[in-house]
């Protein structure tokens, strides 16, 4: 396995589609759809959430090496408007809930 393939896997295990892999690794888009059957057939894996938990067991990732995709947007929970009691106050004075 090359260094090129690794990084493949990383990009893959951050949630990067093919075509973003291809921008970031100066591939096209089918020479990394190409490679990945490759990596595939060579790990066994079925699906590329399971070429990822395959490259953790193998040691080939560790926690925290994945690279984060920059266009990803944080998670925010908004109030569900539904389950706010009418004229109701919270300890901030701010809606309450039922």
């Amino acid at each position: 396995m090359t260094k090129d393939d690794i990084r493949m896997i990383r990009l893959v295990a951050a949630g990067y589609s093919n075509a973003q892999i291809g921008t970031k690794m100066i591939k096209s888009t089918d020479s990394v759809k190409s490679r990945l059957l490759y990596l595939f057939r060579y790990t066994g894996a079925r699906s590329r959430a399971h070429l990822v938990a395959l490259a953790y067991e193998l040691n080939i990732l560790r926690r925290g090496a994945v690279i984060v995709p920059r266009t990803k947007q944080p998670f925010t929970i908004e109030p569900d408007l539904a389950t706010l009691a009418p004229g109701s106050r919270n300890e901030e004075g701010g809606p309450g809930v039922r």
